[in-house]
């Protein structure tokens, strides 16, 4: 027997399955040029000073007394970010206020309809008009 690191898969629902494959199915023939008129959008959180893993970050040296230290701070500082693309434009960088919850009001007042109807519209003004899915 042997340490191994557990499997991960995403938690779905039977629903969220089934969407996402009636998702695929609806667009399996699309062109690339059908692809070039979505906005693809994320978000993800971001620690100014990360700590290393302690488990998987390993330095080979000769001796323990040649591991460098890894200055850190006790409460790192996160800063929340949104950008969304597509084929012709790029939204600017959303950073979410401290201590900002991103519920669906907040979503749909301080990011689509400022920074994503801003590229909407840079698009716009570079030759196309964006089609619904």
């Amino acid at each position: 027997m042997r340490p191994l690191k557990l499997k991960k898969s995403p938690k779905l629902t039977e629903k969220q399955r089934a969407d996402r494959l009636k998702f695929a199915r609806e667009r399996k023939n699309w062109s690339v040029k059908d692809w070039q008129w979505v906005l693809w959008s994320d978000e993800s959180p971001y620690e100014l000073y990360h700590l290393p893993n302690r488990q998987n970050d390993r330095v080979w040296v000769a001796s323990s007394s040649d591991v460098q230290t890894v200055p850190t701070v006790k409460h790192s500082v996160k800063v929340h970010v949104w950008g969304m693309m597509s084929h012709r434009a790029l939204s600017q960088l959303h950073v979410v206020p401290p201590k900002v919850v991103i519920n669906g009001e907040y979503y749909r007042e301080n990011i689509l309809a400022k920074d994503c109807l801003d590229a909407i519209h840079r698009t716009a003004e570079t030759g196309g008009v964006l089609k619904p899915l």
